[in-house]
């Protein structure tokens, strides 16, 4: 009964439009510091990330307003 909900849910949740953003980085040899110097070089820093989601919920918005 549970896994019957679930699937329902779920089955519900991927027939709607929906967008995802993937981050990643190049992989660069050598490369090494401070995590934290690391992560904002990459953007993956507090800000970066902010700005990663506030640039997924445009996309968001946008796609939905076409539906």
């Amino acid at each position: 009964m549970v896994a019957q909900l679930l699937a329902k849910a779920l089955g519900q949740q991927l027939s709607k439009a929906f967008c995802f953003e993937t981050l990643g980085v190049h992989e660069q040899f050598g490369r090494s510091g401070k995590a934290e110097e690391l992560l904002a070089f990459y953007h993956l820093d507090v800000a970066g990330m902010l700005g990663k989601v506030l640039d997924l919920l445009e996309k968001k918005k946008q796609l939905l307003a076409k539906h």
